[in-house]
């Protein structure tokens, strides 16, 4: 009886533990999973490395569709054609566009999750099996370049924490995933407000259109809170 409350308890413990703590108890120097370390990091890093092209691919592409969409919405695109291509339908693309945008909005933040998430797993595991490396600071250049979560801190601990060139570089790195924080639930503002100027109140498919893109920047803000409570 005690042995099964005993064990009921550790499982609620373990269950209650960040991702990095279970890393951490689980890949330590006496433990028969370290042997596995080493494959476990490279499989990571490749993961993490998708996750974050990913965000950079969906950022690039958000910039983009904000364009086109402003192009579109443009007297100039009434007449049904753009850059030389004809549009069958703008009024649909006009509509669609900024759903397009808020998805991606959500797709990013979610991936902002999973790419904090695989760097806590990564930096416990060698902070446990190669402490040397961890206390230097030696493991941030193992993490994908020009990540939007660890870039600006690579390279300020790489220029010196606490120096003035630290804090530069901590400023600066931090405005390209401030500025896809913000943009993208201030074009869908922006969007919208231009939407209902053209086609007015009634327009059934405009309000589909508020609808989807409202839950998807709703999801976003979700995503957002998920990774500030990680990274806390």
């Amino acid at each position: 009886m005690l042995q099964s409350r005993d064990l009921h308890l550790a499982t609620r413990r373990e269950q209650h533990m960040s991702i990095s703590g279970k890393a951490s108890s689980v890949f330590t120097k006496e433990s028969e999973e370290s042997k596995y370390a080493s494959e476990y990091l490279t499989e990571l890093r490749t993961n993490w490395r998708d996750t974050e092209k990913f965000i950079t691919r969906a950022s690039a592409l958000i910039v983009v569709i904000a364009i086109l969409f402003e192009l579109v919405l443009a007297d100039s695109a009434t007449g049904g054609s753009i850059f030389g291509f004809e549009l069958s339908n703008p009024s649909f693309i006009r509509l669609t566009l900024p759903v397009i945008v808020t998805y991606l909005y959500y797709s990013v933040t979610f991936s902002w999750v999973e790419s904090l998430i695989f760097q806590d797993i990564h930096d416990a595991i060698v902070e446990n099996l190669y402490p040397k490396i961890y206390d230097n600071d030696l493991e941030r250049a193992l993490h994908p370049s020009n990540s939007l979560v660890s870039s600006a801190d690579r390279v300020y601990y790489s220029v010196g924490r606490g120096t003035r060139e630290g804090l530069l570089s901590e400023l600066s790195g931090g405005i390209r995933p401030l500025a896809i924080a913000i943009a993208s639930p201030i074009f869908g503002i922006i969007a919208y407000i231009q939407l209902f100027e053209r086609y007015g109140v009634t327009n059934a498919l405009l309000w589909i259109s508020v609808v989807i893109s409202v839950v998807f920047l709703v999801s976003g803000f979700v995503n957002w809170y998920i990774f500030l409570g990680i990274a806390a």
